[in-house]
């Protein structure tokens, strides 16, 4: 069996779990296993736990978008009424999956991956400086319009291929410019690259804007 990560669907796919939940915590550049081996080891494991629970071949799923997560404790943010779990930071994936119609998501921790319908807003961890679905559809918009603009194209000509929770160690966003002063504080927000005519662009953000980085002068 083929895995095949599609990327075209990927950020409608995850607007629609995020504008229905609660702020989510950040993940850092720092968790583990993010080589493309490891994430499609992950979306194997998703896809055979959703075609053993729907008893449906695995060619028939969709494999949308896969993200590397911590989970809270080793239920994998999917606790079930009962259960103790060990209070330990999971190092996994979040799969969103879908056959025919409906969208799955699977979460993937310790070698194993569970077919969750417990809705996010229970299972993962937030915090006073999470960002808000909202907050991230603003900052993609945002970063989609300023890079169409400096290009000279339409923002439909502007693809979004990545998107990386970050936590930059001060108001420069990873993205210094000499002679300037900044807050040594740390900051949450995403590097977003962006894909136009074959080229990548990198965007970086907090919680409220989106630049470039390196910056791109206007033609």
């Amino acid at each position: 069996m083929k895995i095949k990560i599609q990327t075209r669907s990927a950020i409608s796919a995850i607007l629609l779990v995020l504008s229905a939940i609660a702020p989510v915590q950040a993940i850092s550049d720092a968790a583990p296993a993010q080589s493309f081996a490891a994430k499609e080891a992950a979306a194997r494991l998703a896809v055979d736990a959703l075609s053993k629970k729907l008893s449906v071949e695995p060619d028939s799923i969709e494999v949308v978008h896969v993200a590397a997560m911590e989970w809270p404790d080793s239920s994998l943010g999917c606790p079930r009424p009962g259960m103790v779990y060990l209070q330990v930071i999971t190092h996994g994936w979040l799969a969103l999956l879908q056959t025919g119609k409906k969208a799955y998501r699977v979460h993937i921790g310790n070698r194993q991956a569970i077919v969750c319908e417990k809705p996010l807003k229970s299972t993962l961890p937030h915090g006073p400086n999470a960002l808000a679905g909202k907050h991230i559809r603003d900052l993609m918009q945002t970063a989609k319009k300023d890079l169409a603009q400096r290009l000279g194209v339409a923002p439909t000509e502007v693809s979004i291929s990545r998107i990386e929770s970050v936590t930059w160690p001060d108001s420069a966003l990873g993205c210094p410019v000499p002679e300037q002063e900044y807050i040594a504080a740390e900051v949450r927000g995403f590097r977003i690259t962006l894909d136009h005519d074959g080229q990548s662009f990198r965007y970086h953000t907090d919680q409220k804007r989106a630049f470039a980085c390196p910056s791109i002068e206007r033609e």
